[in-house]
């Protein structure tokens, strides 16, 4: 008898899990993926955006190219997740699977700076649009100040604050009496990659002119950003980290663990027979207490290792595959040249991870990689 598959979220996660579904699957087995937005955006090429180097269209793929794959793409906002009946309910709609993958990411929330009129959420569109529209006048924007901010010590992607402090920087080279103040909620840059990748990211905020002041959460209070002391800090343009927090049906659902996402294991099984989730919604605990950072590379290993265990167990086989904590990201630091971290964020007792200094090669891996993405995924 035919299966079928559904994946739930079309980010990284979602879309590398339903084209490697569709290959190990029989033909007659169905593999459905379900996203609210017609679109995926990929998400990393938003400081391009907000640099000018892309156009918003340029980093956006329809889901429904999924299609041509043998994916049926249903577009719809799941309003909730039975995992003992692998059910998934939409407005209107019902779904029912063999198996069930999540990988919904997260949603993020601007809270008090989305107040701001001259503050931009660094994790969207519109707010990556906003701050590239800002930085490309002629004069100094606002005070002369451009605030970068963590509202909380957890977010996506634990280098793109830093990298986007250090792009904004190169952006306004031509305007040094600008100020680029970055205030951290966390106490230590990329802290879960160890003390010495923190060192160096430190090393290159100071290099390049950004103040960093780490432990330093802001509030706003009214139309005004207060430290923690209650002190006004000014600036004319800020660019903040939005609060990030589980999908509304997942916190509806049993799915969550005590700590904010869903336990899995090695082979990214939750604690439900055919339900499997991977991505920013899931919660592995390090060899040093920490969490996994949510990062993209992390999904796409995961949603690989998952699909696997699918395909195996559709098939009455024993699955292999297991998710090993091997990742990599890029940090620009501006002037056409990227660090490289790579590392094993399972091992132990700390995670092993490198950083490779700036380069024009670095720069122009990340480059190679965003169009490989863009062109054979959708």
């Amino acid at each position: 008898m035919s299966k079928r598959a559904i994946v739930l979220g079309g980010g990284i996660g979602g879309v590398v899990a339903a084209r490697a579904l569709r290959r190990s699957l029989d033909r007659v087995d169905e593999v459905v993926l379900i996203d609210k937005n017609p679109d995926h955006l990929f998400a990393p090429s938003l400081l391009w955006v907000m640099i000018g180097n892309r156009r918003p269209d340029q980093i956006r793929r329809p889901l429904s190219g999924l299609e041509r794959y043998g994916i049926r793409f249903v577009q719809g906002e799941v309003t909730e997740v039975d995992p003992v009946a692998r059910r998934v309910e939409l407005a209107g709609r019902s779904f029912e699977a063999d198996y069930l993958l999540l990988s919904p990411g997260l949603r993020t929330q601007s809270g008090s700076f989305g107040q701001l009129p001259h503050a931009h959420n660094l994790y969207t569109m519109e707010g990556a649009e906003a701050l590239g529209r800002a930085l490309a006048k002629g004069s100094a924007p606002g005070e002369g100040t451009v605030l970068v901010t963590t509202t909380e010590s957890f977010y996506r992607c634990p280098a793109a604050p830093y990298e986007a402090a250090l792009l904004i920087r190169d952006r306004l080279r031509d305007r040094p009496s600008v100020r680029v103040v970055f205030h951290a909620a966390e106490s230590t840059p990329m802290g879960v990659a160890g003390p010495h990748v923190s060192a160096a990211v430190k090393s290159m905020l100071a290099a390049r002119g950004v103040e960093y002041r780490p432990d330093s959460p802001l509030t706003v209070e009214g139309d005004v950003i207060c430290d923690r002391q209650g002190a006004a800090v000014e600036a004319g343009l800020v660019a903040f980290v939005p609060e990030h927090r589980p999908a509304e049906f997942l916190v509806k659902s049993k799915l969550l663990g005590e700590h904010g996402g869903i336990s899995v294991d090695r082979q990214m099984r939750t604690n439900w027979p055919g339900v499997f989730a991977v991505g920013d919604a899931t919660a592995i605990r390090l060899s040093n207490g920490k969490l996994l950072p949510r990062a993209g590379v992390f999904a796409h290993a995961q949603a690989e290792v998952a699909s696997a265990a699918i395909a195996a167990d559709a098939a009455g086989r024993s699955a292999q595959r297991r998710f090993q904590g091997h990742g990599q990201c890029f940090l620009e630091i501006g002037g056409g040249r990227a660090a490289f971290a790579r590392g094993n964020f399972l091992a132990e007792p700390e995670p092993d991870v490198r950083l490779y200094s700036p380069s024009f090669f670095g720069r122009f891996a990340k480059f190679l990689f965003e169009q490989h993405w863009l062109r054979t995924r959708l």
